[in-house]
This record gives C-alpha cells, structure tokens and sequence, in this order.
C-alpha cells in the first residue's frame, strides 16, 4: 500500500508542474543528474527484463522498489526540486521531458504487476495516449541518452551524500543542523564531483561547506 501511494504522489507531483507532457528530451540539455538516472533506469530495464526472462519475479520487484524509491523518488526528484521552481523555462522543460520519460517507462515496467493501477496512471499523466498502457512497447533506451562517465560522476556524488546523511543520523545530528565536511585522501573523481557539485552536495546533506585534507 505504502508503494502504491508512493508511486501515485510521484504522478500528483508531476501533475502539479507547468508543461507540456511527453515532451522531447534535448540531449544537450542534460545535466550529470538526468544521465545518472537515465542510465539508472536502463539498468533497472536490463535487470527486471533478466528477472522475468529466468521466471524470478522476486528479483523483479526488488529491482522496482529500489529503482523507483531509493533512486528516482528519493534522489533525483529531490535533486531536481531547485529547477522545476526556479526560473531556467529551458532547463525546466527538460527536466520535465526526462520526468515524463522516466515515469513512462516505469509504468511499464510496473504493469505486469500493478495493472489497473498503473493503467490509470498511464492515462491521467497525458491525454493523448495512442495506445493503452497494456499494449504499449517494452522499454527501452536510445545509446544517445547514455552516458558513463556522468553517471558515475553523478553516482559518487549520490554516494557521498548517502553516507553522510547516514552518518548524521548515527551521530544524532538534527536535521536543520548545518555541518562542515572534512575529506582526506580525496582521489581526482572526489575532486571534480566536489568542485562541479559543491552546491547541490550541501544542499542535500545539510552541509554548511566541504574542505578537502591532505
């Protein structure tokens, strides 16, 4: 239940954002964020097509839960929430494009197990459908929505801040609590996500700087 409810706040959420739906993604537009779900999301793909091929359903489900929760609900819309209210028309309508695409697919994905939900779902988020969401193709990603290196640029970023928030609540830190961050023997990946991402890595952690030690 709690699932269901997780994925019909998503579609609400998206809903309640200005623009067009099912847009077009604009590959120059990509930011190392949209990369490092759209490549999460062609993992999950690959892996729940692997699951359903060798009949382990178990596999399946676990591989959505993690996917649409951990990754898409609890990084990336929350990564993403300082551009769908700021003031970048571009940049937002981009963001909204690799929304809907990401959503889209992950409906699929979830209607063998999900159906009159997602059929819903698939039907409230536009109203142009041609096809109905039983009848629609089995995902898939285009090679020029792939990119690497900026997913594991990105997926440092993610876990870095993961650690942190786990280890402020270890250390019962309070959640408004803005603390420094100290990293020693940062290798040149660390370095770069820090530099490219200091702002949203605060911002997400409740940072109130990040210094790098020899």
């Amino acid at each position: 239940r709690n699932f269901c409810n997780k994925l019909w706040n998503a579609c609400r959420f998206r809903q309640m954002q200005a623009g067009e739906t099912e847009s077009e993604i604009d590959p120059a537009q990509l930011t190392s964020d949209d990369r490092w779900i759209l490549r999460r999301l062609d993992d999950a793909i690959s892996e729940v097509t692997a699951g359903f091929d060798a009949y382990r359903f178990t596999d399946a489900t676990a591989t959505l839960y993690r996917f649409f929760w951990s990754e898409f609900c609890d990084w990336y819309v929350e990564s993403c929430k300082a551009t769908f209210f700021g003031d970048d028309p571009v940049r937002k309508a981009n963001v909204l494009a690799v929304f809907d695409f990401v959503m889209g697919h992950t409906l699929r994905l979830f209607h063998p197990f999900l159906p009159f939900i997602t059929e819903e779902l698939w039907e409230q988020l536009a109203d142009d459908r041609e096809t109905p969401l039983i009848m629609a193709p089995w995902p898939s990603l285009p090679d020029s929505l792939i990119d690497t290196a900026a997913h594991d640029e990105m997926d440092w970023v993610v876990r870095l801040v993961t650690h942190v928030r786990a280890l402020r609540s270890e250390m019962n830190v309070p959640a408004k609590a803005k603390i420094q961050l100290m990293l020693r023997g940062a290798g040149d990946l660390a370095k770069g996500c820090i530099v490219t991402h200091a702002d949203q890595i605060k911002r997400l952690a409740r940072l109130s700087g990040v210094e790098l030690l020899n």
